[in-house]
Formats: C-alpha cells, structure tokens, sequence
C-alpha cells in the first residue's frame, strides 16, 4: 500500500457531513421527518473524515438526521484517531463552538476551523478586530460560567459562557479553561472574506498557506456527490434502517477502492495541454464502472488503468445546483424461484 500524501508532513482530514435519504418508514420515528402537508421522509445523516490528498474516507459516523449533531461525531472519530499521526483536521462553520475548539486543543492535533466572519454574531464578534481587510493576529481568553462582577466586567481576560452552552469543563474542579488561537481573515474574492481558527504557527504555515490548505477541503464536498450519485447511495434494497446502514457501509468500501485505483491512473499528456480551455481529470463515474467490473473477472483478463484513461471529463470550477429533496422507495431485488 502506498504511503499516504501528506502536506508539509501532515495529512489532511476534511470533516463533513451529508443527509442520506432513506426508503420511506414512518415508523422509523428517529429518522422520519414530516415536510409540511407533504408526505414526508426519511434521512439519515453520514459524518465522515475524508483524506483530501488521497481521496477517500478515512473514518465515518452514521446517525439520525434528526439527533445529528456534527460535532459530537467529529469528537468520536477524533477519539479514534492514533496518537502518532500527524495530521491536519479542516472544518467549516457548522462545526463552530467554543466545546469543540476545547476539544481540538486537548486533542493536540493540528486544526483550521472556519468561523463566522467578525462583523456576525459568531465567536469572533466578541474580540474588536478589524472589518476591512485580511488580519492574522492572535487571541487569547479564559473561558468561565461563573459570573462575578469582576470577571464579568473584565472582558479582555474572560469569556462568560451562555448557561445555554454544550461546552463541558474538561476538568470538573476548575471552572476556568485558557484559550489561545491564531486567527486568520482572508479575502477569496473582491470584498469577501472567510476567518479561521488554527492551532498552526506562523513560522509553519503563512495566510497564504493557510488559505490554500483550507480551500482543499471542498473535495469532500465532490465525494459526497460521487458516493450518492455515482455510487447510487440515492436507492437502497432494504427498507430497515440497520440494513441500509450495511448498504451505505459497503458503498463506501467501494469508493475507496475505486478511488485508489482511479488515483494511479494519470490523463494522457494529449490532455494536459495548456491552449485548451479547461484541465482534465479521470471521469470517476466510468473508473467506477471499469472497477466493479474488474472485480466480477479473471485479474489477468483486463486492464483497468488502461481503460480507466480513456475516459476524461474537464474541471469546470463553481458549478453548483439546487438540493430537492423527495419521499423515495425501497428498490426490492427480483428473486426467481428456483
């Protein structure tokens, strides 16, 4: 097996989460949801840590759509991750809190965590920072429940915590918990910003670094479409939901083994030159059915890379489309009797 790439000795894990619809059970109470006067539906969220630079899933979360929480599913997967690796976790503003940025920080893994921009009314509106242009600065504060006058009127040292936080004291007898972060502003186009939050130093990753690393983290945006569309994770033949689990499972078993085929195959030079108008990359829906075929045969009888390199499709940057989502029903097998 190959050693994985990694960026500047880390590898990138990008947390993200996607609703997966579910064959129609309104007797799945956990999962069902009514829609309006509609007939309503069923989902079941999937939170999962994706290996940007090779492409896969490395770990995943499946739970209730409507208990989710991301970030408590992102805390059980850091739990699971081995000491010794060194990695970077990238996370947008859905996973925005003072509990998981605590988390982050006792875990000691390297972290950039998008917040909501300083004029919002996100953790960053508490700190006076400037709203016109990029920044990298850092801030420090003590994060408390406890609600004295003085801590409460001393707002450069203290955060006084809402009594309607999830955030939990790492250590019960100490009511007062030190926070330090580098905090970025950076401009991703005329007068738009994005912030983050990350425990790396300047020394080890410039803003500019910074603003490239996080911007990889949409390619797990992308694989969540391959894995519903490409993989058909829209249509399942059970209708229980811990049989749809196995089928979601066993889905992601074969993207990250179509991918780490797809991820050897390299578009022909013809392909790469710079007078077209777009750049290519492998058509991941062809690779997939190259794949499974590959697996139904003989090894010596085909070779996949080869096929797999015939098929391109060019690299059209902000496209996006509308979600609709619909009840939907089981697709049974045919069983012939014997």
């Amino acid at each position: 097996m190959d050693a994985p790439k990694t960026l500047k000795g880390y590898q990138l894990l990008a947390s993200d989460g996607s609703a997966i619809n579910l064959p129609y059970n309104p007797s799945d109470t956990e999962t069902f949801h009514k829609n309006g006067e509609k007939r309503g539906y069923n989902q079941i969220h999937l939170n999962a840590l994706y290996q940007v630079l090779d492409g896969y899933c490395f770990d995943c979360v499946l739970a209730p759509e409507g208990k989710t929480h991301e970030r408590a599913a992102l805390q059980e997967m850091l739990a699971r991750l081995p000491e010794e690796m060194n990695v970077i976790l990238l996370m947008d503003r859905g996973f925005e809190g003072y509990d998981m940025l605590a988390s982050l920080l006792l875990s000691g893994k390297k972290f950039i965590q998008r917040l909501k921009d300083v004029n919002s009314n996100g953790i960053l509106s508490s700190w006076n920072l400037p709203d016109d242009r990029e920044f990298d600065t850092e801030i420090q504060t003590i994060l408390t429940a406890r609600r004295t006058r003085e801590i409460v009127e001393d707002r450069e040292t203290y955060t006084v915590l809402s009594s309607h936080t999830s955030f939990h004291f790492p250590d019960e007898n100490n009511p007062f918990f030190p926070m330090k972060l580098r905090v970025l502003r950076m401009e991703i186009a005329p007068g738009v910003f994005e912030c983050v939050a990350t425990n790396l130093s300047p020394d080890e990753f410039s803003l500019s670094e910074i603003k490239e690393a996080y911007h990889m983290r949409w390619d797990e945006e992308t694989s969540f479409r391959d894995l519903k569309y490409t993989l058909d994770l829209l249509h399942f033949h059970a209708k229980k939901r811990q049989y749809v689990e196995q089928e979601i499972y066993a889905g992601l078993v074969r993207f990250n083994f179509c991918g780490a085929i797809a991820r050897h195959v390299d578009p022909p030079e013809s392909q790469k030159s710079k007078t077209r108008k777009y750049d290519y990359k492998i058509l991941f829906a062809a690779a997939v059915s190259i794949c499974l075929e590959y697996m139904k045969r003989d090894p010596a009888s085909m070779n996949p890379c080869l096929l797999i390199a015939r098929f391109l499709t060019p690299i059209r940057p902000n496209r996006s489309f509308p979600r609709n989502i619909k009840s939907q029903s089981a697709k049974s097998f045919l069983y012939r009797p014997a």
